[in-house]
């Protein structure tokens, strides 16, 4: 069973626009379009992070050898991090800004952390999104709209996907129910430092390319498989279709890994899709970043905790 929900909420049409506005044409593939042509433009656009990866996009390449994601046409989606600030300080004689930051430094997909300054116009889009399924979110996220927002760009070209993985979870958690060890909310309200404990998961998804986030769980006679071996079943996959607004809740996080990957049923190469997905990120996802030059500031904010 899981408890995740969708919705297609009647959503402000301006707020939505000047959100979408901050994309620019150049990022967005089209008819016509080749990896050469994708990939150069997204490149010399700076648009993303520059996020540097293992080569071949994958988990076993060798460390020292990173490229950036900017300049290939791996599966990864290319992503970029904005963030309420949560205050400017001095350090060394030059300014800084606190801000949130989601992940952690070394991983698969990411040398340093990232953040940039949320725009107004983004962080409305996540009010419009938060007021719209406060009912079903957990108490840590109906209590504030959320300060973090990662957009994600997914392309047809380049086949884009996220493998198998958990958000905010460890599976050792999962274990330690099934052996009733603590419970099920004694485990949900458990973090491995990249979120609140027990926060959700907010995605407004944003253009043609139609893509199906899908949960992963061992089949019950082998509950403690590695996590290739889990299974899909149909039922266990959502598409999520332009407009729509995804509410990803912690528990299903606990239960299950889940992966997002391209409906080849009904897509087109040259389509894309942009998922701005909001956290609720705390005091101990906090990081230093120097000050960069933007036409925006972000909005006051209250900390969540």
């Amino acid at each position: 069973m899981r408890y995740s929900l969708e919705f297609k909420p009647r959503l402000n049409s301006d707020v939505v626009a000047a959100a979408m506005a901050l994309v620019p044409q150049v990022v967005r593939s089209g008819e016509g379009d080749t990896l050469e042509s994708l990939i150069q433009r997204i490149s010399s656009a700076m648009f993303y992070d520059n996020n540097y990866v293992l080569p071949g996009g994958g988990q076993y390449g060798k460390k020292q050898k990173r490229v950036c994601l900017n300049d290939t046409d791996y599966s990864q989606p290319r992503r970029l991090s904005w963030s309420v600030v949560v205050k400017s300080i001095l350090r060394d004689g030059e300014e800084v800004l606190i801000m949130y930051a989601y992940g952690k430094r070394n991983s698969r997909i990411r040398t340093e952390l990232t953040a940039t300054p949320m725009p107004p116009s983004i962080f409305e889009l996540g009010v419009q999104c938060y007021l719209a399924v406060r009912h079903v979110l957990s108490i840590v996220c109906a209590s504030a709209p959320p300060n973090h927002c990662q957009l994600l760009g997914y392309y047809g070209l380049f086949n884009s996907k996220i493998g198998r993985h958990k958000d905010d979870h460890e599976l050792e958690e999962l274990y330690k129910v099934l052996f009733r060890e603590q419970t099920v909310d004694e485990a949900v309200r458990q973090s491995k430092g990249a979120m609140i404990p027990g926060a959700d998961v907010l995605i407004y998804s944003s253009g043609p390319l139609p893509v199906l986030f899908t949960w992963c769980y061992p089949r019950k006679d082998a509950p403690y498989v590695k996590r290739e071996k889990y299974v899909i079943h149909h039922y266990m996959q959502l598409d999520l279709p332009h407009g729509s607004v995804f509410v990803f809740k912690a528990i299903d996080d606990l239960h299950f890994f889940h992966e997002v990957y391209i409906d080849w049923r009904f897509a087109e190469p040259s389509q894309f899709r942009f998922a701005f997905v909001y956290r609720w990120l705390g005091s101990e996802q906090q990081c230093e970043f120097p000050v960069k030059s933007a036409p925006y500031a972000s909005p006051p904010h209250p900390d969540p905790h």
